[in-house]
């Protein structure tokens, strides 16, 4: 009894525990779009597309523009405000905050900030940063897409994902978390800067995930199932632990099998195989049929009459008793 009562005592610790473990934050953005178009000179037209979900007490939302961007248009914020490159979009009006439950707003974001463009011995290259340490908040799905004045010949994201010619998708990104690209182009219209090395900065990228990036993912996908396990681990502890100690030991039964020895009377064959009880009536009738057999015993009309004595004791019983 005690086994199942620690058992419950740990599930119930381990339910009130895992309770207290948020299954969604509060303010997240369900769905963002980044298109960037590059022109010739490094140039980069940027348009942000965010839908947030919101749960909680909230006024609105901030976000950092990249170093050196210019805020070209924001739409979908019931008043805007900026400080430096911080941009606070407002979802009410005045100082008050509001209670949101599923809310959702999408906001658009228009910029415009510059791109290196490098040149190797054969390709081109372009790096385009979509998400990173700018917004605070975790993205459920991201697409950035791009417009560049070349040929796209190989895309390397960061983390890795699917991606086209001209985009690519990211999945539940966390806070923070950097969403790239990197872009190499067979051919471009304009001028880039030459990179010593050639083409060994593209070989080491096509020889597999750097080693930071592949732990970062695996860690991600731990994050990811890691939830779901512990919603059930008290569930699992429970069966564990009462099917190890809280249940009645069950009792094995064994099959015992031999073969009877050729020597046995046969009243001692007929107590063998009824479990040490006493002979039954065809362990008798062996037993007569066996002194008359072997001549110890002669029956004729309807009467055993005596020949010689058995010498075996369990014999001498009936011999004697058939004889009275």
């Amino acid at each position: 009894m005690r086994p199942l009562l620690y058992s419950f005592i740990l599930s119930l610790f381990l339910s009130i525990l895992l309770s207290r473990i948020p299954s969604q934050p509060p303010l997240l953005v369900e769905k963002a779009r980044v298109h960037m178009e590059v022109w010739e000179d490094g140039e980069v037209a940027v348009e942000e597309t965010l839908t947030f979900l919101v749960n909680g007490s909230y006024r609105g939302i901030y976000r950092d523009l990249p170093k050196g961007a210019r805020l070209k248009g924001i739409d979908g914020c019931e008043h805007t405000r900026m400080e430096g490159n911080r941009i606070y979009c407002y979802f009410v009006p005045g100082e008050v905050p509001h209670d949101f439950k599923n809310y959702k707003r999408t906001v658009n974001i228009r910029y415009a900030n510059r791109v290196p463009i490098y040149r190797l011995d054969h390709h081109y290259q372009v790096f385009l940063k979509f998400w990173g340490e700018e917004w605070e908040i975790p993205v459920r799905e991201l697409v950035g897409s791009w417009d560049v004045p070349g040929e796209v010949s190989r895309v390397y994201p960061h983390p890795p994902t699917s991606c086209s010619q001209n985009s690519c998708t990211w999945k539940n990104l966390d806070a923070g978390e950097f969403a790239e690209a990197r872009i190499l182009l067979s051919s471009f219209k304009g001028e880039a800067r030459r990179i010593e090395g050639g083409e060994r900065e593209v070989e080491t990228l096509e020889a597999g995930v750097p080693l930071y990036y592949a732990v970062r993912g695996v860690w991600k996908e731990v994050k990811r199932v890691l939830p779901p396990f512990l919603f059930f681990l008290p569930l699992i502890s429970f069966i564990f632990i009462y099917w190890e100690y809280g249940r009645e030991p069950e009792v094995k039964k064994y099959h015992w099998y031999r073969e009877i020895p050729s020597r046995l009377l046969p009243g001692q064959v007929s107590k063998l195989m009824n479990l040490g009880d006493d002979p039954k009536g065809e362990g008798y009738s062996g037993d007569l049929l066996y002194m008359v057999l072997r001549g110890y015993l002669e029956y004729r009309d309807g009467k055993f009459y005596a020949k010689k004595e058995p010498k075996e004791r369990e014999l001498k019983e009936i011999y004697r008793f058939i004889l009275e």
